[in-house]
């Protein structure tokens, strides 16, 4: 038997962690014994695509606190999978690129995470899934001037 919860559900907000645990679930499901958590996989396309990205402006995009972003990207360099370095113009940044390693595991978990993603979303039809990335972009979009700085990406 089920507990009564009425108080809470027209919470958008826990409804929306109850469904990130669901899509955790999932992904580790598949992920989990290559050891690389959501979070690093956002990072590693984040590079990928910015290569030479700032670490700090990397974690302001992906609201990872510096000091967690610091251990996260430590845990990634030692793996192989990006090299940090400071740039030219300012010894106390960091730059980041991915290494052969990082682009080869980033292009091997491209597509199965796509498909990974739409299962965990299976429950709702292409158009509704369509339909929820564009509200969810719209809260995001909006979030930035409502949210509190201590927001950070979870991994579960």
């Amino acid at each position: 038997m089920g507990l009564s919860r009425s108080a809470l559900d027209d919470l958008i907000g826990l409804k929306l962690r109850l469904v990130q645990l669901h899509f955790f679930a999932v992904y580790y499901a598949e992920f989990g014994p290559l050891g690389i958590t959501p979070a690093e996989y956002a990072i590693l396309e984040m590079v990928a695509e910015n290569p030479r990205t700032r670490q700090g402006v990397l974690a302001e995009a992906l609201s990872i606190k510096r000091s967690n972003m610091t251990k996260v990207m430590r845990g990634l360099e030692e793996r192989g999978l990006l090299s940090r370095a400071a740039p030219a113009d300012d010894a106390r940044a960091v730059e980041l690129t991915l290494t052969e390693a990082g682009e080869t595991l980033r292009q091997q978990l491209a597509s199965r995470m796509q498909r990974n993603d739409r299962l965990a979303a299976s429950a709702l039809d292409g158009p509704e899934q369509v339909e929820l990335l564009r509200l969810l972009d719209k809260l995001l979009a909006s979030s930035a001037s409502h949210a509190p700085n201590s927001m950070e990406l979870a991994d579960g």
